[in-house]
């Protein structure tokens, strides 16, 4: 199959040990049962430390549909599915709140477990509301409350995970296997070297390969469903081959007007603050306006003070989405390039009435 179609980067503050369990789970049995199919394809590429998930515009659609389109054909257990969920969660929160003092090298086995075991409750949350006119309308106000729920429990559980969990255990884990390893070179390993190095007893990488691998690493997830991996230079030919670092790199010029969705209408003019990552908060200042990829709540106290919010992706039960709702903001979701399109200092008006941004004079 030929993929004409171009694979969209998403920044993510993501560490590859951990989120790597999650990434085969898109292709296994459970997942593909559960969503009736799963993606083409997708690829995740660290650099200098940075990770970066790479998609198909259409899969996220396609997937979601066809989900929806199961529930309609062959329904779907509420009941159950709210039992597994809950016990999950339960679980999950349980795991975050372990004392450093608590951890053994079997802790983080127990994070893999429940990442895999989530992401098709939580990956449900995150897409399907979007696309709900796919299901007959008697059954659309059951799954419209279910899937709410989820959105609302599961809102947090990667984003909590990776900023603020998984930099206590690889710290933790330092002190356990010595230097030359650090925090930083452990956040490369995958999945199956720690099961391997706990469970079997086999060496991790050396600290030299998972120094490349922070440099440039790149991580091939399709048919056949199999991990490729792939570092330094090999890594960075099968991205020049699939496109992928044109989309990392691309810098937009000439546009000043991005069209999105209206997650809730208003009008408001401002300077623009590019919200990356947690770190970037401390540039933002009172009355700017947000541009992000997407928002998470550790951004909840700028947001607070921020004039609109604007996404280049998310879904009408989107973080920004809500958050704007509740605090009765202007917020324009899913443009896909703001934050190639406009940079920090940028005067720009969000007619969120009309989903429609654009830059303006001082």
């Amino acid at each position: 199959m030929k993929f004409q179609e171009r694979f969209v980067s998403h920044e993510r503050e993501y560490l590859m040990v951990s989120i790597s369990s999650v990434m085969e789970e898109f292709f296994e049995p459970g997942f593909i049962s559960s969503f009736h199919g799963t993606f083409v394809r997708m690829f995740h590429i660290v650099r200098d430390g940075r990770f970066y998930h790479f998609q198909l515009d259409s899969d996220r659609e396609r997937v979601a549909r066809r989900f929806l389109r199961g529930i309609a054909r062959y329904g779907y257990d509420y009941k159950e599915h709210r039992r597994i969920f809950y016990t999950l969660m339960r679980r999950y929160q349980t795991l975050m709140k372990t004392p450093t003092r608590a951890f053994t090298l079997t802790t983080l086995l127990q994070l893999f477990e429940l990442y895999r075991r989530i992401i098709p409750y939580a990956y449900a949350g995150f897409d399907t509301f979007d696309y709900i006119d796919d299901l007959p309308i008697a059954l659309r106000p059951t799954y419209s409350t279910w899937v709410k729920t989820v959105r609302r429990k599961a809102e947090t559980v990667y984003k909590v995970g990776e900023t603020r969990f998984m930099p206590r255990y690889l710290a933790w884990l330092v002190r356990q296997v010595g230097k030359p390893y650090t925090v930083d070179l452990l956040a490369m390993l995958l999945e199956s070297e720690y099961v391997s190095f706990v469970q079997r007893g086999t060496p991790l990488p050396s600290a030299q390969e998972l120094q490349r691998r922070h440099r440039f690493m790149l991580v091939d997830m399709g048919r056949p469903y199999k991990l490729r991996v792939y570092v330094g230079r090999r890594a960075k030919v099968v991205a020049k081959q699939n496109h992928l670092l044109e989309d990392l790199d691309r810098k937009i010029s000439g546009v000043s007007e991005l069209r999105g969705v209206t997650a809730f209408p208003g009008l408001a003019r401002g300077s623009v603050t590019i919200i990356r990552r947690v770190s970037d908060m401390a540039a933002f200042r009172h009355g700017n306006i947000i541009v992000s990829q997407m928002t998470q709540p550790q951004f909840l106290p700028i947001m607070k003070k921020a004039a609109a919010f604007v996404t280049d992706e998310g879904g009408l039960l989107s973080h920004a989405a809500i958050v704007a709702r509740e605090m009765k903001k202007p917020c324009v979701i899913g443009t896909k390039i703001a934050t190639k399109v406009f940079k920090d200092g940028d005067r720009v008006e969000v007619d969120a009435t009309k989903g429609i941004v654009r830059k303006v004079s001082s």
